[in-house]
């Protein structure tokens, strides 16, 4: 009688486990990319699971620009923009680390809900490598957000111990 009742208690606490961590599961795993009227589209993801906004990446040909524009009433502190031909040219530890605060665009915003950087790419080779880390907040909460989360087929992940994440782009051909 003792082994059913531990059997019956693990599976209701593996069961109420599954019931309350899949809604994160699904939530970071429904960011994905998406083209349309010539922009490419990115979550802004904060926490590892928290879509706070959405980044627009759009080529003239010539320079790229990075549109965010913050959702459901988060708000951006801070920014921090690093576009590069190749992982190694973003700004890292010596362990793979990012290192935000020495990305080449840096801004501090008084609950800024959009901000664009432009950088004239011309002289770079496709793919590109785009690092775009924000502190986000709601309120009285601040979290941490990065640029591209969860879409697999173009982001990659830094080498470092965090969840620092980068974009891998290129225009359409």
């Amino acid at each position: 009688m003792k082994m059913k009742a531990k059997t019956l208690i693990l599976t209701v606490f593996l069961a109420s486990m599954l019931t309350f961590s899949l809604p994160l599961v699904t939530a970071a795993n429904t960011n994905e990319t998406w083209y349309t009227d010539g922009g490419y589209y990115y979550d802004l993801v904060a926490g590892k699971n928290t879509v706070v906004g959405e980044i627009e990446i759009d080529y003239d040909g010539t320079e790229v620009t990075v549109l965010l524009t913050m959702e459901n009433g988060w708000t951006l502190a801070e920014t921090h923009i690093h576009i590069a031909d190749e992982l190694t040219g973003i700004p890292q530890t010596g362990s793979g680390n990012p290192i935000p605060g020495k990305f080449e665009d840096n801004q501090v915003h008084s609950a800024a809900t959009t901000y664009s950087f432009s950088k004239d790419i011309s002289g770079m080779t496709f793919p590109v490598c785009i690092a775009i880390h924000a502190v986000v907040q709601k309120n009285s909460c601040r979290e941490t957000a990065w640029g591209g989360a969860c879409a697999p087929s173009t982001t990659g992940y830094f080498p470092g111990k965090n969840w620092a994440i980068y974009i891998i782009w290129e225009p359409d051909a």
